[in-house]
């Protein structure tokens, strides 16, 4: 088991049909090429179209439901924090995140597998606004494919046991 991406295997819950051209589950690799998230927002044309996301509260999102307290002055001198949040006051934030839905104690949560910079930049904006929506690509993991591929790859797995 050498990447994440590697192990677990994902379904997109909306429309994965006509976005994907397949109902196969994605690896997280394969899945920001879909949603675009690997991106750099001055070459981010629109994405992609609202039909293929779900606004989520920001609130709503793992570690997102309390203002962001954790990022001190060294990490602002390597990551510009500051900048990517005045960019989310100003126009929001426009590439969608990768979130992993986990339905439990019937609730719905959702955690983050890819844009967790956007969302913290997002929880030090001021006043907190834990109701801000989040464009979301929201995906399930898929235990019974993710364990197939790993057999796959790993034919010799239960040798020896």
């Amino acid at each position: 088991m050498s990447h994440y991406s590697e192990i677990y295997y994902y379904r997109i819950v909306k429309h994965v049909q006509s976005l994907v051209g397949s109902e196969i589950p994605l690896n997280v690799l394969q899945l920001q090429d879909v949603a675009g998230t690997e991106i750099a927002m001055e070459d981010f044309k629109g994405g992609l179209s609202e039909k293929y996301l779900t606004h989520i509260r920001l609130g709503d999102i793992c570690g997102c439901h309390v203002p962001a307290t954790h990022i001190n002055e060294e990490m602002r001198k390597g990551y510009p924090w500051d900048a990517l949040a005045r960019s989310i006051k100003e126009i929001g934030i426009k590439v969608p995140v990768l979130l992993e839905r986990i339905y439990t104690k019937g609730k719905n949560y959702y955690i983050a597998l890819e844009g967790k910079h956007r969302l913290t930049a997002a929880t030090t904006i001021k006043p907190f606004n834990p109701g801000m929506l989040v464009p979301s690509v929201i995906v399930d993991r898929d235990n019974v494919y993710t364990d197939k591929m790993y057999k796959k790859k790993h034919p010799r797995i239960m040798e020896g046991l």
